[in-house]
């Protein structure tokens, strides 16, 4: 993704390409939110294109390439890291 984003930079098939992947994550990690809204269990303070951004924002190749490239975390850190940060979706009480 990082070498996508670079070529994208000065080439407009891989740019269109990336913005394809980036929309279809996206459109993928709203099922998320979806979940969490049947439950009743999304933060009420949160409209659900929001939390959609916050979700596709958090679980970014871009993060993953920070927790694991640049700050050195193993796969498995990394893999158990959004469950140890429920805060960013959860209604308040179900994540103390």
């Amino acid at each position: 993704m990082h070498a996508l984003a670079t070529a994208a930079q000065v080439d407009s098939e891989a740019a269109e390409l990336l913005e394809d992947i980036r929309r279809q994550r996206h459109t993928g990690q709203e099922r998320i939110v979806t979940a969490l809204s049947s439950l009743d269990a999304l933060d009420p303070g949160l409209d659900f294109a929001e939390a959609a951004d916050l979700t596709y924002a958090a679980l970014s190749p871009d993060v993953h390439r920070i927790l694991t490239v640049e700050r050195g975390w193993t796969a498995d850190q990394y893999e158990h890291w959004p469950r140890r940060s429920p805060g960013l979706l959860l209604r308040p009480g179900l994540h103390s």
